[in-house]
């Protein structure tokens, strides 16, 4: 690969890296108790996923609407999470928390590489990313966990919130940039895997009124 194909190269690798950083961060955090899980809706999602794999029917929580309302407010999270408790044997409960633990980091991890992403296109650095502003960025992105106690308390919960916040700031970045089909995807996806996707919203009506006020035509 010449120099020039590296450089037009780097800020793929450059997002990568983000993620396989964070994602061995997560790794590291969740498993550092293998045996326990923060939270107990866990597991009604681990219970509901690995009913789709399984095709069995599962006990609605009774104080729910959905328990008289057959639904699934998260269902493609619920299918995202399916496939990680394959090795669940019917008797190995363990395999379930494993999985779930791997499926989060993952989707942590992706967290991260679009923040990261989102930084380097507002800093105007998406075409070209040196070492120097790699590291500069990098380090940017730990501005999410130092938001507070209580924000990396929620990250290491294993809910569909955090795929929601990723949703959120595509939501954002395609708003920003003004991609029609990738925000379209996005509106698509984001209501069928957390139940308050409207709060994508509040980017969209932000950047409409701000739209409509800077982008008027000028009056003779």
């Amino acid at each position: 690969m010449s120099t020039a194909e590296s450089k037009a190269n780097a800020p793929r690798y450059a997002a990568v890296l983000i993620f396989l950083a964070y994602l061995a961060i997560s790794l590291v955090s969740q498993f550092s108790y293998p045996n326990k899980v923060l939270g107990n809706d866990v597991f009604y999602h681990i219970r509901h996923a690995n009913s789709y794999r399984t095709g069995e029917a599962i006990s609605l929580p009774v104080f729910s609407t959905v328990s008289s309302r057959k639904a699934d407010l998260y269902y493609l999270y619920h299918l995202s999470l399916a496939p990680f408790t394959a090795a669940f044997n019917g008797k190995n409960y363990q395999a379930l928390i494993y999985g779930a633990k791997i499926q989060h980091s993952l989707i942590t991890a992706t967290l991260f590489a679009i923040f990261f992403i989102i930084i380097r296109y507002l800093t105007g650095h998406a075409k070209k990313t040196n070492r120097k502003t790699f590291w500069l960025l990098a380090i940017s992105t730990l501005l999410l966990l130092a938001l507070s106690p209580l924000f990396r308390y929620r990250l290491m919960l294993i809910r569909p919130h955090v795929l929601s916040i990723s949703f959120l700031l595509l939501t954002f970045y395609y708003l920003v940039r003004r991609k029609a089909w990738p925000l379209l995807a996005v509106s698509i996806l984001f209501p069928l895997t957390y139940s308050v996707s409207f709060f994508s919203l509040i980017p969209a009506a932000f950047f409409f009124f701000s739209d409509c006020l800077y982008s008027r035509p000028v009056l003779p």
